[in-house]
């Protein structure tokens, strides 16, 4: 099954429930759309747009709905990003990952958008975090996502008419199936992964130790993770391939912890495991790891 042939199954199979609005949610998601290319809205946004509360439809199919909106935020931006990304890219995922700040950033910025959003707009604000502090509002406008997610969100709220005309899902699956991540592009990647660089670093060797990134970044909670992280020598290759790779502690630097990775052949998780542990012991064996200084915020 495509990855547009997955959209229309999952909304085939939730796009009637409402979580709460006027309309259902494949009413939502179809004037969502149409009020983007209403905009002039590039193709990939327009593709946001449409499915910007997938991950509504993930959420409830893996853990049923939501039972009280205040209090009950099932992070569906965040579900609804991890999702789309390998299928579609993160010209889409990006300002779905994003239209939940959008929206708490127009509340904050515009006391008077607060007051004309739904009902179950207004309730989901709650759970979601509330208002952004001032340097929250800084980040997220100077985030690369901002103008679109901005757009998203607005289209958003635009989307919740009763009865309005749109195209049906079927129109809007030409555009997404251009956009889908190509095939040929994930076998170069999975190529370059197995043949490139895992395979020669595991000649002769069960086992692969490397550096799990540098030191650890302080994660930021309205505009997501460190957009220049270097990557991993062992662990992005390990991913793209689904090798089995494990992190273990090593120390502190600056407050933040750092770790080595380890990566064996598919198949030998019971070798890994030995080996991390044999590397856990010896990093014990030099002496107890510091504390680490930093603690992420609460969300909001």
């Amino acid at each position: 099954m495509g990855a547009a042939d997955e959209v229309v199954a999952l909304f085939d199979a939730r796009g009637a429930e409402h979580h709460g609005e006027v309309v259902d949610q494949m009413s939502h998601a179809l004037q969502s759309a149409a009020e983007a290319q209403r905009r002039g809205a590039h193709d990939a946004l327009v593709a946001a747009c449409l499915l910007h509360d997938i991950g509504h439809l993930l959420a409830a199919e893996a853990d049923g709905p939501r039972a009280d909106l205040t209090a009950d935020d099932d992070r569906h931006e965040a579900v609804g990003a991890r999702w789309l990304a390998p299928r579609f890219g993160p010209s889409v995922a990006r300002p779905v990952a994003l239209h939940v700040v959008a929206k708490r950033w127009r509340c904050t910025t515009d006391p008077a958008y607060h007051d004309a959003l739904s009902a179950a707009s207004q309730a989901t604000l709650v759970a979601q975090g509330g208002l952004l502090d001032p340097d929250e509002v800084i980040r997220f406008e100077r985030s690369p996502g901002f103008a679109d997610a901005v757009v998203l969100r607005e289209c958003d709220e635009a989307a919740k008419e009763p009865g309005r005309a749109t195209p049906d899902l079927a129109t809007f699956v030409p555009l997404l199936e251009r956009l889908v991540v190509d095939g040929p592009a994930r076998a170069r990647n999975l190529a370059w992964a197995v043949d490139v660089c895992l395979t020669p670093a595991l000649e002769g060797a069960d086992v692969l130790v490397a550096p799990a990134y540098g030191p650890a970044w302080k994660s930021d909670l309205v505009v997501g993770g460190h957009e220049g992280a270097p990557a991993s020598c062992a662990t992005t290759p390990a991913a793209i391939a689904g090798w089995p790779v494990i992190s273990v502690p090593a120390g502190v630097v600056g407050g933040l912890p750092v770790g080595v990775a380890l990566v064996a052949r598919p198949g030998q998780e019971a070798v890994l495991l030995d080996a991390a542990r044999r590397v856990e012991a010896a990093v014990a064996d030099v002496g107890p790891l510091p504390p680490v200084a930093w603690r992420p915020p609460s969300r909001g």
